[in-house]
């Protein structure tokens, strides 16, 4: 079975989406947002895009950044017109490509409001200062978003992040303090 190799962020960027499809004739892409929202959009000048390329010896990740002439939001995405991407063959070599955006997006201005990178590696825990585990990605159930939160005993469990359930974020600390119901730590998967 051939298994499809993940590629790596560039430091100091998040992959937010991926170029679904060429977009039209002149050159445009049709970027699909993973999170179907970009509340960023405004502050993208650049578009940052991995593609994994199988001809290059050693190195099969292509990091490259293009300027975005122009850009609008449209379904679930955005169609950007790059610079140097002027048609639909060009456009059609960048489908599949992974799309970053600067991690500085992401830092949220509010105290109590976050964006789930910002707690990628914090402490989670109880009420009573119990440490549950840290906090080393996320997932979904199309309802809410999940901590997935690795326990000292190297079990991972899913923790639903929801508004009521968090009663504090330390950020210098790197804490996440929540109320959260009896038993949701009672089995989780072994790493």
């Amino acid at each position: 079975m051939n298994k499809r190799k993940v590629l790596p962020n560039t430091p100091g960027f998040t992959t937010v989406g991926k170029v679904k499809k060429a977009h039209s004739l002149r050159g445009e892409v049709y970027i699909y947002i993973f999170a179907k929202e970009a509340e960023w959009l405004p502050l993208l000048e650049k578009a940052y895009l991995i593609q994994e390329i199988s001809e290059m010896p050693g190195n099969s990740v292509k990091h490259t950044t293009y300027e975005i002439e122009k850009k609008k939001w449209h379904k679930e995405g955005i169609i950007a017109k790059l610079r140097g991407v002027d048609d639909r063959n060009a456009s059609e070599a960048l489908v599949g490509a992974l799309f970053e955006v600067p991690d500085e997006f992401f830092v949220s201005d509010s105290e109590g409001d976050f964006y789930l990178r910002e707690i990628l590696q914090f402490s989670l825990e109880n009420q009573d200062g119990e440490i549950l585990g840290q906090v080393i990605g996320f997932s979904t159930n199309n309802a809410q978003d999940l901590a997935v939160v690795r326990s000292e005993a190297n079990k991972d469990f899913l923790v639903p992040l929801i508004d009521d359930w968090i009663v504090e974020l330390n950020r210098e600390e790197k804490v996440l303090k929540m109320d959260l119901p009896e038993g949701l730590f009672d089995d989780g998967v072994e790493k």
